[in-house]
């Protein structure tokens, strides 16, 4: 509210200025040429509605609507809308509020589903489509999905930066589907770092959007929702390991209670490969060697989507089983597993839970990623701080949590203890 007051403040002193100049110079002239008054009044009139005006307007709209600085409040602001956003319609309003918040020249927005179309919005927010039967020019997709962390366009061969100085466009955010470009955003101004990470974060969230929009259009809502159900049922029994797991004097189990009372799906998996490589290796082969760790992660979306949420789970749980084969630890299997997870999905897998490793010698490695995380150790329930999830840009491998020979471990995700670890009663 300061800030607009200030502003206002300011117009008027430079309103004023600007107004005293105009007629200071319309009375000098009119002392040297008195006998033509008429037509220097017209003269000066009529410049001044169709010339001075306008120009003052554009000066104006460089001096208090260009450049401003960003408070946070507004950027978290943005932040919090892109994981609002649900369908085209919030989508449109978005992008309004978004160029008059980020002071850029305009923006641009291809979108290939279910016809080519452009969409160009200037930099007072308004918007119109353009339908086009060619859009691009040839090899630019492919280079997007080879080299989507690219947005300057000075980074793209000298053919498409030709394109793009021709159709004005200095960043460029390419929109993926799993590996698949549906869109591109094209802004006019080169951004900031800031402003780079939250138009990533929205074209991922705009992917997402025009994917289930697809979902939506290829059969009805009730159809979708009793095939999704259906595929989730079946889907989930893949990931809910039954058996329990006997390690060298420790039992890890599910807690049923917990997992019949939750709302969302999770993965409960176990590696139990016997590992290929050189530092695995054993003199008999298929025989586990006993000094290998076992691996074991559980996991939830840390945000849900309309399409195939069991799906992507499954797509985890193969990513968790074959990178395990040949990681030699705990830190190892989660840098690798939110490698694959970033570069292969687009990050739009993301997870909230546990890695776990165990050796032989009794000591549990646990590595906790996302929100929501508790752990029950020593009679006490300790809420572990979020951090970025697993499978987000944003993640960086902790150091793991090490408890040595535990008695009892219990883990919960949103609330609901899924998992306990104890020693084997004999």
């Amino acid at each position: 509210m300061i800030s607009i007051r200030k502003t206002i403040i300011k117009e008027i002193i430079y309103s004023l200025a600007y107004n005293l100049l105009f007629f200071a110079g319309y009375y000098l002239v009119m002392l040297f040429f008195r006998e033509y008054s008429m037509v220097i009044s017209i003269l000066f009139i009529t410049s001044y509605l169709f010339l001075l005006i306008p120009m003052r307007d554009y000066i104006y709209s460089r001096l208090f609507f260009r450049k401003s600085p960003i408070r946070d409040a507004s950027w978290n602001s943005i932040e919090n809308r892109i994981h609002q956003i649900v369908d085209y319609g919030d989508i449109f309003q978005f992008l309004t509020d978004f160029i008059r918040e980020t002071r850029i020249s305009g923006l641009r927005v291809v979108l290939y589903k279910p016809y080519a179309r452009v969409m160009y919005y200037n930099s007072m927010g308004r918007r119109k489509w353009i339908s086009v039967r060619k859009p691009e020019p040839d090899g630019l997709l492919e280079f997007f999905r080879k080299n989507p962390s690219i947005h300057r366009f000075e980074d793209f061969p000298e053919i498409f930066r030709n394109y793009f100085s021709r159709i004005k466009v200095k960043t460029i955010f390419p929109i993926m589907i799993r590996n698949h470009i549906v869109g591109s955003i094209g802004i006019a101004d080169i951004l900031s770092e800031h402003t780079t990470g939250i138009t990533e974060k929205f074209a991922r969230r705009l992917a997402l959007v025009t994917e289930n929009e697809q979902l939506k259009k290829e059969i009805s809502q009730g159809q979708f929702l009793e095939k999704e159900f259906t595929l989730a049922r079946k889907v989930e029994a893949l990931l809910e390991r039954k058996e329990d797991v006997n390690r060298c004097g420790y039992i890890v189990s599910k807690i049923d209670k917990g997992w019949k009372q939750k709302y969302f799906p999770a993965l409960f998996e176990v590696n139990q490969n016997v590992y290929t490589d050189n530092f695995f290796s054993t003199e008999k082969e298929g025989q586990r060697n006993p000094e290998c760790p076992y691996f074991i992660i559980i996991a939830r979306l840390s945000e849900l989507s309309h399409s195939s949420r069991t799906m992507q789970l499954f797509s985890v749980q193969g990513y968790f089983l074959s990178i395990a084969k040949s990681s030699r630890n705990i830190t190892v299997l989660s840098s690798r597993l939110n490698e694959s997870l970033v570069g292969l999905e687009n990050g739009k897998i993301q997870l909230d839970g546990f890695l776990m490793q165990f050796y032989q010698k009794g000591i549990w490695d646990i590595l906790p990623f996302g929100k929501n995380l508790g752990l029950f150790q020593e009679n006490i329930w300790k809420k572990i701080p979020r951090t970025p999830a697993l499978g987000s840009p944003e993640f960086r491998t902790p150091s793991p949590l090490s408890i040595s020979h535990p008695d009892l471990l219990q883990l919960s995700i949103s609330g609901y203890p899924l998992l306990w670890i104890g020693k084997e009663i004999k």
